[in-house]
């Protein structure tokens, strides 16, 4: 029997969940994340973004 894999949903985009992630200290490397594809765009939109904009 395997064990459920626990997701964590993301407060700024409220369709995409997290399931793993690796950081070097307040940096994420890598994300794994489970969405749809418009809802993972409008992440990366946002990351891209300066906060004045939204970002």
């Amino acid at each position: 029997m395997s064990n459920p894999t626990t997701l964590w949903r993301l407060k700024q985009t409220s369709e995409l969940f997290l399931d793993s992630y690796v950081a070097d200290g307040d940096n994420a490397v890598f994300l794994s994340l489970w969405g749809r594809d418009t809802a993972i765009h409008e992440l990366i939109a946002k990351l891209t973004l300066p906060l004045a904009e939204g970002g």
